[in-house]
């Protein structure tokens, strides 16, 4: 796959004619309403670490963006409550598949509307889904463009106007009726109900889009990715770069309506400040690296939401375009310099678990018998040693991690203590970089090495084995990270039907990649959500980008 960026002009006929008639709504639907003060007792306000890079569904692949996309925009499918094994409709009333598993027939509901006060369609699910094939970027790369009938054909072109044109033709996404729509698949995939859960899954207004320059090949739309029309719960009234968005409830909304009237979202990279700003009353929830836990279990009016596992991994990679990492012993020397448990038991004080590879427990597909890499400082001086590195022959290498996230930095301290400990003239330069900052070097493959986590964009293990095992899947190809014959297994486990031919195949994937030491696996984490006791009707599913706000109240 080619990961690249920015917006796409195709000119769509009967659109064109609508948008004449109908601009005036499209841009009174979606300007900013008059604000009401933040002290109001129905405004929501969630402090978190790190904005989003994106508000396009079609573009954002990061956990801040995800956050307001499914505040915002809804998908045909999502998940009750906290489960994550049967999805529901949200935008579908129901779907069927044929006997061949090749065409998913969704029927609609009605009386939706966009924000812009424009209808819910057919043809609006067309649209969203041509328009996220057609600037063929990084979240319809790895999860959607591949399973849609002509999606890889597409990606593998150079998307000229005729590639997109005979994309288009074939119609893999098809207008049956107004509220019908069918799609067409390459090959039969068990998972693709859950796939439509996946935000860059959202339904956007096709007008309101045209009206802003629509879409383009390869290119992010400089117009949507800060700006938002969908049918959910919330209207994006303002993104304020670098201190809040505010949502506001969609008076029409076609579900149960939100349960407060604003939601404000501020961005504070400062713990302390986040903690204070919750103790004093200046917000609702705050996000809280569990290395505070002690300190939040203390405060008499603060409540913490933990137990419960989520579907994640964290993990340091090593980019092997850099000449350090190309080396396997050197990547296999700073797994063994990493201490996992102590990591757990003393930063994460105990909440979440080890991970033994890309899968997180709880999907089909783990296996509890794969190894834990081990902590063996002795046998990783040998190997970086015989790599060549000693006080004669300083290096120093770069490790970063994103600001405001505690136990990351405390992570990467852990591991420069050890490998400098070494006294081998490798100097680790630890060095945060803001959220935005961190994704789009991470998306360029400019990070030489680097915490981070994975969040599951649908429930199923293909959605991790994929991304950090093949060699075209999101993380592995921003590493570098290529194995032929772990590529060939998973593009036979992709389509295995049989759940336990499939599994075996992921573990002989997990132990492959293992073996090539491509990276260091961290922690599972748990939910670990703090509020006060002020605020009702907090939820939570694994699924969700960090939190949707539509049931919550004071």
């Amino acid at each position: 796959m080619k990961f690249m960026d920015k917006q796409f002009g195709r000119k769509f006929t009967i659109l064109l004619v609508l948008l004449v008639a109908i601009v005036a709504i499209v841009v009174a639907g979606c300007t900013t309403p008059t604000p009401t003060p933040e002290t109001s007792p129905m405004t929501i306000v969630s402090m978190v670490a790190g904005e989003p890079e994106s508000l396009d569904p079609a573009y954002d692949y990061e956990s801040a963006g995800g956050e307001i996309i499914q505040n915002v925009y809804e998908t045909l499918v999502y998940y009750e409550g906290d489960d994550v094994t049967k999805p529901v409709g949200v935008l579908a009333k129901s779907w069927e598949m044929s006997e061949d598993g090749l065409t998913y027939t969704f029927y609609l509901k009605e009386n939706v509307t966009f924000h812009d006060g424009t209808a819910f369609n057919a043809s609006a699910v067309k649209y969203s889904f041509d328009r996220g094939v057609i600037m063929n970027l990084d979240p319809w790369q790895s999860c959607i463009s591949p399973l849609l009938a002509g999606g890889l054909d597409y990606m593998n072109s150079n998307q000229t106007e005729a590639d997109q044109k005979a994309y288009l033709d074939l119609d893999s996404v098809h207008v049956v009726n107004e509220t019908t729509v069918q799609f067409k698949l390459a090959k039969p995939y068990g998972a693709f109900v859950p796939v439509l859960s996946f935000y860059a899954a959202s339904i956007i207004s096709p007008t309101y889009d045209q009206a802003h320059g629509g879409y383009k090949a390869n290119e992010e739309s400089e117009w949507m990715t800060s700006h938002m029309c969908g049918t959910g719960p919330y209207v994006l009234t303002s993104w304020d770069r670098k201190d809040k968005i505010v949502l506001d409830k969609f008076d029409n909304y076609h579900g149960t309506p939100a349960a407060n009237d604003r939601v404000i979202i501020r961005y504070v990279d400062d713990w302390n400040t986040r903690f204070l700003a919750i103790k004093n009353g200046e917000a609702d929830l705050i996000y809280a690296p569990t290395t505070y836990a002690d300190d939040i279990k203390k405060e008499p009016n603060l409540v913490l939401e933990t137990g419960r596992g989520t579907l994640s991994v964290t993990y340091i990679g090593f980019n092997q375009k850099e000449k350090v990492f190309q080396d396997q012993r050197v990547r296999q020397a700073f797994i063994e310099s990493f201490d996992a448990e102590s990591y757990l038991k003393d930063v994460c004080l105990g909440y979440g678990k080890r991970v033994n590879g890309p899968i997180p427990e709880g999907l089909p597909g783990f296996n509890p018998d794969i190894p834990y890499q081990k902590f063996d400082p002795e046998h990783a001086k040998a190997l970086l040693q015989e790599a060549g590195f000693s006080k004669s022959n300083p290096t120093t290498i770069v490790l970063n991690y994103n600001e405001g996230n505690d136990n990351r930095k405390q992570a990467c301290l852990m591991l420069k203590d050890q490998i400098e400990k070494y006294d081998l003239g490798i100097t680790i330069d630890v060095q945060e970089l803001d959220w935005p900052t961190y994704t789009a070097k991470n998306r360029a493959g400019e990070l030489p090495i680097f915490y981070l986590g994975w969040l599951a964009d649908y429930p199923s293990a293909d959605n991790f084995i994929g991304p950090f095992c093949y060699s075209e899947g999101y993380y592995a190809d921003k590493v570098s990270y290529k194995n032929e014959t772990i590529d060939a297994i998973y593009q036979e486990a992709l389509y295995e039907t049989d759940p336990a031919k499939q599994a075996a195949m992921y573990t002989e994937i997990t132990n492959g990649v293992n073996n090539d030491a491509a990276y260091i696996w961290s922690t599972q984490a748990v939910e670990f959500e703090v509020h006060t006791k002020q605020l009702k009707g907090y939820q939570w599913n694994p699924m969700d980008s960090h939190l949707r706000y539509f049931t919550m109240y004071k």
